[in-house]
């Protein structure tokens, strides 16, 4: 199977996966105890207009009736109407999105380049003090709340030491030309360069909490199979050949064992868009999560379904570019 032959083959398989988290999403919106229809119309509106409100929401209508109108609408690309915000999903969503794409994967490059050297490190000092340190460091990582973390952070840098603000992606008074909606790079775009650096100031401690835990998970993953890796047949021939040790670990041991971490590496990613929920929440990030978070506590069915449908593209996305670098990784994989 050739390479496009596999990502179209990748592409037709979200439809039904699609199908399956609307439905079970679908169904378990409207199965929690609530009332959207009294949220929507006021706590204190009278019973006849929320039951208006029910009738012009389409909650008086059998589930599967339900589900099928929302099935139709949304093969036009239709996600309904936010009862919070009044405004289409789709452009509440097109709104916010790229504030949590820019968190993960700020988040995932901070995990890339900590997480992989910190692994390498401690392998080739194994059982040396410094290796005994960072071993305690993923431990610590990997083991504590984000949740908790974030405050604790939040508490240390932002209130007593203030290092980093506190809320939002910029400070409201520093201008920037949205043109993708990626602070960052419409910063660079523009040659903006104080609206790059607030930027970066903004982004930098939501995004290393969201990232310990990852960080921690893909330092002790290479550890392990770089350890494996490095009593390997092919480490003692081409040590015996009198390849540079450098050479030896980077070019060898190295490359053979990172497929495992870069199969985890894309699950991490879906995984740290699920994780953006409560860190948004707790640090006021203007993006997705909070958005979600939010439709969750109001009941808001169009919100809750379409954000579930761009998390599912989003995960399913990440894991076909997790697949394709394993071809790069390891050319003995063929599709």
């Amino acid at each position: 199977m050739k390479l496009w032959q596999f990502i179209l083959r990748r592409l037709i398989l979200m439809i039904p996966l699609l199908l399956g988290i609307t439905l079970l999403t679908f169904t378990i919106s409207h199965l929690v105890p609530g009332d959207p229809a009294r949220l929507a119309a006021g706590l204190h509106a009278p019973p006849e207009v929320v039951e208006i409100m029910r009738r012009r929401l389409g909650l008086d209508k059998p589930l599967y009736v339900q589900y099928y109108l929302y099935m139709k609408r949304l093969i036009r690309g239709d996600l309904g109407t936010s009862i919070m915000t009044r405004r289409p999903v789709i452009e509440d969503i097109l709104t916010r999105w790229p504030g949590t794409i820019e968190l993960t994967t700020f988040a995932m490059i901070i995990i890339i380049l900590m997480g992989i050297p910190l692994g390498i490190i401690s392998s080739t000092n194994k059982d040396k003090p410094l290796d005994h340190f960072l071993r305690i460091f993923s431990l610590f990582g990997v083991s504590i709340p984000s949740f908790w973390l974030a405050l604790l952070l939040q508490l240390l840098f932002c209130k007593y030491l203030k290092i980093f603000p506190l809320g939002y992606r910029i400070d409201p008074g520093i201008y920037l030309k949205r043109i993708t909606g990626f602070n960052i790079i419409d910063s660079i775009i523009t040659l903006n360069l104080k609206a790059l650096l607030n930027s970066l100031w903004h982004i930098f401690l939501p995004a290393f909490t969201l990232a310990l835990q990852g960080m921690a998970t893909v330092q002790r993953l290479l550890r392990s199979n770089m350890l494996d890796a490095l009593t390997q047949d092919y480490i003692r021939m081409a040590r015996a050949k009198g390849l540079p040790e450098r050479k030896v670990i980077y070019r060898h041991a190295l490359r053979n064992s990172l497929i495992p971490v870069v199969t985890v590496i894309g699950l991490m990613y879906g995984g740290m868009l699920g994780g953006t929920f409560i860190i948004e929440s707790i640090f006021s990030w203007q993006g997705l999560g909070r958005y979600g978070a939010r439709a969750i506590l109001n009941l808001d069915f169009p919100a809750i379904m379409g954000t579930t449908i761009m998390y599912t593209v989003i995960y399913a996305i990440a894991n076909l570019i997790v697949d394709i670098l394993y071809a790069y990784l390891d050319p003995r994989i063929r599709y």
